[in-house]
């Protein structure tokens, strides 16, 4: 209330308008902010970050990379901020982008789950299905419960025609979450 009554011009309340409204999860109201601001006039990191998430959960996946870049671009030791970056270059099929960046994340921190498991897919897209059951073994034993390396496991088993391992990956899964929806119809599917 107190910041649409403020006389303040919008780009001295940028700022605090973008961060109100993501605590508040009102992403449309983010947007319709950014597009009254020119993204070279926002210098804080946490700002564009913001508002690529903004743009990200609306599906415009272009406008969310733009961000995400400039946030990285302040900050770009910030991983959460490179997976995020990674991911949109994921969604928009720039595939060399996302492997480099959850490359780089993964040489800051090894110890990055998502990272490895979505680097692992990366490498299951392009045939290297060797690879990417390491990156999904690494990230399985950082996080024994990660439900989508678990998932990824299971299809490199099942293309090694290992059925029984396969299943017992999925059943894995279905323990920790009864209603995981590929666990579920891969079980369909498969005649797991």
């Amino acid at each position: 209330y107190y910041l649409e009554q403020s006389k303040l011009p919008l780009e001295d309340k940028f700022k605090t308008t973008i961060h109100y409204h993501f605590a508040s999860k009102s992403y449309q109201k983010i947007i319709d902010a950014a597009k009254q601001l020119p993204i070279e006039n926002i210098k804080d990191a946490w700002t564009a970050y913001r508002i690529g998430q903004a743009y990200y959960y609306h599906s415009e996946t272009q406008d969310a990379l733009k961000y995400y870049e400039r946030a990285v671009g302040f900050m770009p030791l910030n991983l959460e901020f490179q997976e995020k970056l990674a991911s949109a270059y994921f969604d928009a099929k720039l595939m060399t982008k996302a492997r480099m960046t959850y490359e780089f994340i993964i040489k800051e921190n090894e110890k990055r789950p998502v990272s490895l498991c979505n680097l692992g897919y990366i490498y299951a897209l392009q045939g290297e299905y060797e690879k990417a059951e390491t990156f999904y073994d690494k990230a399985i034993a950082l996080n024994p419960d990660y439900e989508q390396a678990l998932i990824n496991k299971a299809a490199m088993l099942f293309l090694r025609k290992e059925s029984a391992s396969a299943k017992k990956m999925i059943n894995r899964v279905l323990k920790i979450n009864p209603q995981n929806a590929q666990a579920l119809q891969a079980i369909k599917q498969f005649n797991l």
